[in-house]
């Protein structure tokens, strides 16, 4: 009897295992700046209702996926260059946040996450009045 008790509980934790009832979707796309996928940056979906938390992703090579919430959503998109030469002393190279505030703090993007709707394009384009994003100037380690 002991063994059919352990055998039915490994059936029934398998089974959940691959079973998701945290009601988020899996989102997937692509993001590219002036036609040319963004090699590094990250991407967050905000709810309309401000009482709910945000869902968000890494971007890399242009691509990003993660889990989010079904609903509208606002899109913000952030993404960093390098900028001059490294400081070898501190072996530090700086970065610049690059993108327009009307892609992120001011964002015109919209997105609906719905399970007939997963997956999403950005395609991202300079204008002659962008602003950049605050100054976010930053150094990491190369």
């Amino acid at each position: 009897m002991t063994g059919v008790r352990h055998t039915w509980l490994l059936v029934s934790l398998v089974s959940l295992a691959g079973c998701n009832n945290d009601g988020l979707i899996a989102v997937s796309g692509k993001v590219t700046w002036n036609g040319d996928p963004i090699e590094r940056g990250n991407i967050s979906f905000y709810p309309t209702d401000p009482s709910l938390r945000p869902d968000a992703g890494a971007i890399v090579d242009g691509k990003f996926q993660f889990r989010a919430s079904p609903g509208e959503k606002r899109v913000e998109i952030f993404a960093d260059r390098p900028v001059g030469k490294p400081d070898k002393v501190m072996n530090l190279q700086r970065y610049e946040q690059f993108i327009p505030t009307r892609y992120n703090e001011q964002t015109e993007l919209r997105a609906t996450v719905s399970k007939g709707s997963k997956a999403f394009q950005f395609d991202l384009v300079a204008q002659d009045d962008d602003v950049k994003a605050g100054s976010r100037a930053s150094a990491r380690p190369q």
